[in-house]
C-alpha cells in the first residue's frame, strides 16, 4: 500500500509553527486511525513553514486568510489551535 504525503504550509503570519505542526500531528494521528483502515490508504502529515521547502511527492494544503476582516486571522489561528487540540484528545 503506498503512502500519501500531505503537506501544510501557512501564508498566514499569526499562525504560528507551533500551532501549524500541532494540527499536522493530529491530522496525521487521525488519518492513519480512522481513515486509513476504512479507505486502505496510508498518509503522512507534516507542516511546513515555506511552500518552498514543500517535497515534490508532497501535496501541499496552503492555509491563508482571503478576508480583508481585522482580526480574521487570529481567529483562524485560534480555530487551527483548538482544532488540533480536540484532535489530540479525541486521538490520543
Amino acid at each position: 500500500m503506498l503512502t500519501a504525503h500531505v503537506a501544510i504550509v501557512s501564508e498566514e503570519s499569526k499562525i504560528t509553527a507551533a500551532e501549524l505542526t500541532s494540527v499536522a500531528g493530529a491530522l496525521s494521528k487521525q488519518v492513519s486511525r480512522d481513515f486509513g483502515p476504512i479507505w486502505e490508504v496510508n498518509a503522512d502529515v507534516a507542516a511546513y513553514q515555506r511552500l518552498e521547502d514543500v517535497p515534490l511527492d508532497y501535496w501541499p494544503i496552503i492555509v491563508k486568510v482571503v478576508s480583508k476582516i481585522p482580526g480574521v486571522g487570529k481567529k483562524l489561528a485560534d480555530i487551527l489551535q483548538k482544532l488540533g487540540d480536540a484532535l489530540n484528545k479525541f486521538c490520543g
